[in-house]
C-alpha cells in the first residue's frame, strides 16, 4: 500500500472547498451522536444516518466530528473511497482495505464515518462491528441507504436547512457578493452549494433553471408517484429536491417537513400543474391541502388559479348555489380587472368589473366580483372549512357602499339589505390556454409576497 498516494486521496476529499462555516447543525449533530454512544457503553454501538436537504453540506459534518474527536484524542475511522479508510488512533494514522478482514484493526469504541457521495449504499464493511460507532451522511436519496437501514438499527438525524444570516456569512468570509446571493436564496431556497455554484459561474444559473423546470414537469405528470416517494424520504430524482426542501420542524423535536420554500418555485410548479388534466390538477390540490407543512403553498397556488379564472372577461358566468336553495346562481363575468383600493376608488359606473383586494383589512376575502349592484366577495380556498369573513366583508361593504350608483345617497350593493347569504361553487379545473397560462405567470408573479415564506409553522411535525 502506497502511503503518501493514500495520503494524497484523504488530502483530496473536498479540499475544493477554500472555507468551511462550522455551523450551528454540526454542533448540534455532534452533541446528539455523542450522547447516544455514551448511553450505548458496553452495549450495542451507535448507528446514525445524517441526512436532508442536498446541498446544505452534510458531508462537511464528517470533517467536523473528525476533528472534535481528533481535538478529544479518541480514536476514529474515516472512509475515504470504496477501497480504502483512514484510521487515526495513538500509533497517528494508517491506511486499510474497507473489506471486512480489516474490522479488527479498530479500536473498540471508535467513531467510524463514512459518506454516500462516492456513491456507497451503505458504510464500508470493515465498520460493519459491534465495537464501533458508525456514522453515515447522505442526501435523501434512498439508494444510498434503503438496504442498510434494513440490516441495521439506525438513528436517523436531519440535518436542518441554511438560514439567511449562515448563507450571508459565508458569502462575506468567501468573498462572495452578498446582495446576489440573498436574491439567489428567496428565488431558488436555502442551498448553499447552488447559490455559491452560481455566484463562481454565473452561466450554471440556466442549467439549474431548467433543472427547476424539469423537476416541476416531472411532478406535475407524476405527482401521485413522485408525491409518494417524496412523503417515504425517498428523494431518488435530484429534479424533486430542486421542488421541496426537507427542513427541521420548528417545534423543536427534530421532526422533518416538507415545503415548497420561495414564490417562484410554487409558480413553477403551478405553471407546469396548468396543463394539466382536471384530475391531477384536483388530486395535487387534494394531497397538498391534507399534508400540513404543504397545505398553504398550495392554497396560494389555488388562489392564484382562481384569479385568473374569475378576472377571465371570456369567461361563462359561473353557477353557485345557496344552502337550502335548489336555484342555481350565476356569478357574473367581469368587464375590466382592478388592483388595489387606490384604483377601485377612483372608478365611474356603470360597475362591471373583478377586483382583487389587497389590504389586510379584507380579511377573507380574496376577490370580488360587481355588477351593477350587485355584489360577490369570493373567498378561494382548499380546506373543508372557510376562514372568517366578518371583518373582510364589512371592509368591502364600506369601500363598495362609498362606490353606490350617482351618490353617498345613492342604491346601496343588494347585499346591504338583509343578512349576507353564503354561496358555494367549485373553480372548474383544467388545462389552461396559452394565454391564461401567461395570466398566471404575471399573476404569480405580482402577488409574490403574499406567499407563505414559513410553512412550518402548521406542521405540527408531520412529513
Amino acid at each position: 500500500m502506497n502511503y503518501s498516494e493514500d495520503l494524497q486521496r484523504f488530502h483530496d476529499l473536498y479540499t475544493h472547498f477554500n472555507v468551511v462555516l462550522v455551523r450551528n447543525e454540526y454542533k448540534l449533530a455532534y452533541g446528539s451522536i455523542l450522547a447516544d454512544t455514551l448511553q450505548n457503553t458496553g452495549r450495542l454501538k451507535s448507528t446514525f444516518l445524517v441526512t436532508g436537504q442536498p446541498g446544505i453540506g452534510i458531508s462537511l459534518l464528517l470533517f467536523y466530528i473528525l476533528s472534535r474527536r481528533l481535538e478529544e484524542r479518541q480514536p476514529v475511522a474515516f472512509q475515504i473511497d470504496a477501497s480504502i479508510f483512514a484510521l487515526f488512533d495513538e500509533g497517528g494514522v494508517s491506511f486499510h482495505p474497507t473489506s471486512a478482514l480489516f474490522t479488527c484493526i479498530i479500536p473498540n469504541g471508535a467513531w467510524a464515518l463514512s459518506d454516500a457521495v462516492q456513491g456507497q449504499t451503505g458504510p464500508c464493511a470493515a465498520f460493519d462491528c459491534q465495537r464501533v460507532h458508525v456514522v453515515y451522511t447522505s442526501s435523501p436519496a434512498s439508494r444510498n441507504w434503503k438496504g442498510w437501514v434494513k440490516q441495521a438499527f439506525v438513528v436517523e438525524y436531519v440535518m436542518d436547512i441554511w438560514s439567511l444570516e449562515e448563507l450571508r456569512t459565508l458569502l462575506t468570509i468567501s468573498n462572495l457578493d452578498v446582495q446576489r446571493g440573498e436574491a439567489l436564496f428567496r428565488k431558488y431556497g436555502p442551498s448553499p452549494r447552488i447559490i455559491v455554484a452560481i455566484l463562481l459561474n454565473p452561466e450554471m444559473e440556466a442549467a439549474y433553471l431548467r433543472d427547476i423546470q424539469a423537476g416541476a414537469v416531472e411532478l406535475a405528470v407524476n405527482f401521485s408517484t413522485v408525491f409518494s416517494d417524496i412523503r417515504k424520504f425517498h428523494f431518488d430524482s435530484h429534479l424533486s429536491s430542486t421542488i421541496f426542501i426537507v427542513q427541521v420542524d420548528i417545534s423543536g423535536s427534530r421532526q422533518h417537513v416538507l415545503r415548497i420554500p420561495t414564490p417562484f418555485l410554487a409558480s413553477t410548479i403551478a405553471l407546469a400543474l396548468s396543463r394539466q388534466t382536471a384530475a391531477q390538477q384536483a388530486n395535487f390540490f387534494t394531497t397538498l391541502t391534507h399534508h400540513p407543512s404543504l397545505r398553504s403553498a398550495a392554497a396560494w397556488i389555488f388562489e392564484n388559479y382562481a384569479h385568473v379564472y374569475f378576472s377571465d372577461p371570456n369567461r361563462n358566468p359561473l353557477q353557485a348555489r345557496l344552502l337550502n336553495d335548489s336555484n342555481p346562481y350565476s356569478i357574473p363575468t367581469p368587464g375590466r380587472i382592478i388592483v388595489g383600493s387606490t384604483a377601485l376608488k377612483a372608478i365611474q359606473p356603470p360597475f362591471n368589473f373583478y377586483w382583487r383586494p389587497l389590504d389586510p383589512i379584507f380579511n377573507g376575502v380574496n376577490g370580488v366580483v360587481r355588477a351593477g349592484n350587485n355584489v360577490w366577495a369570493l373567498q378561494f380556498t382548499t380546506s373543508d372549512s372557510l376562514s372568517s369573513t366578518t371583518n373582510g366583508l364589512d371592509a368591502v361593504f364600506e369601500i363598495m357602499d362609498d362606490n353606490a350608483d350617482g351618490s353617498p345617497n345613492g342604491p346601496k350593493p343588494d347585499w346591504a339589505m338583509g343578512g349576507t347569504p353564503v354561496y358555494a361553487c367549485g373553480l372548474p379545473l383544467g388545462a389552461f390556454t396559452e394565454k391564461d397560462q401567461r395570466r398566471l405567470q404575471d399573476v404569480s408573479d405580482e402577488f409574490s409576497e403574499t406567499y407563505p415564506m414559513d410553512q412550518r409553522a402548521d406542521s405540527g411535525g408531520i412529513l
